[in-house]
């Protein structure tokens, strides 16, 4: 499934990259250069691969427990069609935002993961700090309004997963699990 949402953000780059160009070159000119470009293409076409690496991160057991929130929320907010920057209204770079709190998870996250034990499950670490490098470049495209859209939701969410996580004793649950399925 992440190959395949992979290839159609590369054919949609491939049929708007002219247009991209346009409407970036609109937004910020001082930035408008190939390089710039390819790390906005390259930001939002890597979001695949780092998506599944925070996959095998929470399969894997090695992230914290608000990972699995985030993420949860994430691929959530990848399937609403209505997001703060729809593609149907900006085609490619309607992915910006999805790529932008992907990024944001991903940089809060990997403060809690052990570089060694990620690479023993083959999340390429090398791979998960340059997409954050990209995030930092790529993030000066995005509209004002919709990033602080995006880093209040962020906020609300983090806070409310900590509030969560504080008034759950995962032990107890898991114990009570335990005997409920032995009886």
């Amino acid at each position: 499934m992440l190959r395949t949402y992979k290839e159609k953000l590369i054919r949609d780059y491939e049929a708007e990259k002219d247009l991209l160009a346009q409407f970036l070159g609109a937004e910020k000119p001082e930035f408008l250069d190939k390089s710039a470009i390819a790390a906005v293409r390259d930001f939002i076409v890597g979001m695949p691969d780092i998506i599944h690496d925070m996959n095998t991160m929470i399969r894997r057991q090695l992230s914290p427990p608000q990972l699995n929130y985030s993420f949860g929320f994430l691929v959530s907010y990848l399937l609403d069609p209505q997001d703060f920057l729809p593609e149907e209204s900006f085609g490619f770079f309607g992915h910006l935002d999805d790529a932008y709190l992907t990024g944001c998870i991903l940089e809060w996250a990997i403060e809690f993961i052990d570089p060694a034990r990620m690479e023993e499950i083959g999340v390429n670490m090398g791979r998960l700090e340059e997409y954050i490098a990209l995030k930092k470049r790529a993030q000066g495209f995005l509209p004002p309004a919709i990033k602080q859209s995006v880093d209040t939701v962020l906020a609300n969410m983090f806070r409310g997963t900590d509030l969560l996580l504080k008034n759950l004793d995962l032990q107890e649950m898991e114990q009570k699990f335990a005997e409920a399925q032995e009886s």
